[in-house]
């Protein structure tokens, strides 16, 4: 095996184990070269270009060599990946969908009344509402229409219950 291969498995299993954990950088290449005892600056190049291909690292230019990922993309089960992401992203979108939600039950049997009272104040609101739409004192109009709808379905609901 090539000893710059030696040093790409050597600083991949760094990687893995933490010593050099994402967001990182590497030491400097002469630091590497004392570090594995190699004396051309192109063998430690050429185990960090392995690694660059495989999305491990990055090289910028003037500043270093960062850590960009833990596993090789050639490692990376690419369809299992999207898929688990895919269950990932359902999951969130339902439990999201889930916590917007809202409702309100109301027992109308558990105070007299209570029906009669909450359609009455309902239907109050809505002609209220499309009053004030006809007026249009504050430029609200189109959402005062709205609100009444909304309360004239509420109260249907309530009637029909």
């Amino acid at each position: 095996m090539a000893r710059y291969q030696e040093i790409a498995d050597d600083i991949r299993a760094k990687i893995k184990d933490g010593t050099y954990p994402v967001g990182s950088q590497l030491p400097s290449i002469s630091r590497l070269q004392a570090e594995y005892v190699v004396s051309g600056l192109n063998t430690i190049r050429a185990a960090q270009q392995v690694l660059a291909e495989e999305g491990m690292l990055e090289s910028r230019q003037g500043i270093g060599v960062f850590v960009t990922a833990t596993e090789s993309a050639r490692e990376i089960d690419i369809p299992a990946a999207v898929a688990a992401a895919r269950d990932t992203l359902t999951a969130v979108l339902a439990a999201f969908d889930a916590q917007a939600r809202r409702s309100v039950t109301f027992d109308l049997d558990k105070i007299e009344d209570a029906d009669f009272v909450l359609v009455e104040s309902l239907r109050e609101f809505a002609a209220r509402q499309r009053d004030e739409a006809e007026h249009d004192a504050d430029g609200n109009a189109e959402s005062r229409l709205q609100w009444a709808e909304c309360a004239e379905s509420l109260a249907e609901m309530v009637d029909q219950a």
